[in-house]
């Protein structure tokens, strides 16, 4: 069976309404790291999936990823 390779994703959690904007300029400058700190999908989202004792729901975010079509760099 073929291992799976890790890959970074980068969530964005903004309140700011412009997420088109915010998403270009992070693109923007994602695209001057060196290939290996580059993140492969970049979501934004408007709230953390988050437990009762406040600590981010990380199972959430990878479902999110494998569910959705993101934008990859």
């Amino acid at each position: 069976s073929k291992e799976e390779t890790n890959r970074i994703a980068l969530f964005i959690y903004t309140k700011n309404k412009k997420n088109n904007e915010v998403k270009e300029n992070i693109i923007k400058k994602v695209k001057n790291l060196p290939n290996y700190k580059k993140p492969y999908w970049i979501k934004i989202i408007d709230k953390l999936p988050q437990t009762s004792t406040g600590k981010i729901k990380r199972n959430i975010l990878k479902e999110m990823i494998k569910n959705e079509k993101n934008t990859t760099l």
